[in-house]
């Protein structure tokens, strides 16, 4: 049997056409994480994000994170000492928005809050804290690493 140039061609073809339909399927397969779910809301509403990191910074002193092996401890200044906080405290894993952990902010006597790590993979977070004092907004990010 003989092959001749219009039948190589056209095995070519078919292998080719064949490949691009398997990336495309594997590629509709992939999961795509965004930073955020609804980012776009996020954004417009930035300005006042921005008035909750300034009322942080004007505070005299800063919150506190210490890492260890099984937990985060966050510690707020005296500043907050017998105020109302309410407010939520969220470890955000940027690679994986389905490994973030958000938590109610709920100060103890020291204005501590530990936050358990053992569920948690090792890598990269950012504890994000949102809360309110005094009819006040705060904002606090900062990075941390869990070993």
């Amino acid at each position: 049997m003989k092959l001749n140039w219009g039948f190589g061609i056209f095995v070519t073809i078919v292998i080719f056409i064949s490949g691009m339909l398997t990336l495309v399927y594997l590629s509709f397969q992939e999961k795509i994480n965004l930073v955020h779910k609804d980012y776009y809301p996020k954004e417009i509403a930035y300005q006042k994000q921005i008035d909750r990191i300034r009322n942080v910074a004007e505070l005299q002193e800063s919150i506190k994170i210490e890492t260890t092996l099984e937990d985060i401890k966050i510690t707020f200044p005296a500043f907050f000492k017998e105020k109302q906080n309410k407010g939520t405290i969220l470890v955000y894993r940027p690679s994986d928005y389905e490994l973030d952990k958000q938590v109610e902010l709920k100060l103890d006597a020291n204005l501590m809050q530990v936050l358990d790590t053992k569920d948690l993979p090792k890598g990269k977070y950012y504890v994000k804290i949102d809360w309110t004092s005094l009819e006040k907004e705060y904002y606090f990010e900062t990075e941390v690493f869990i070993k």
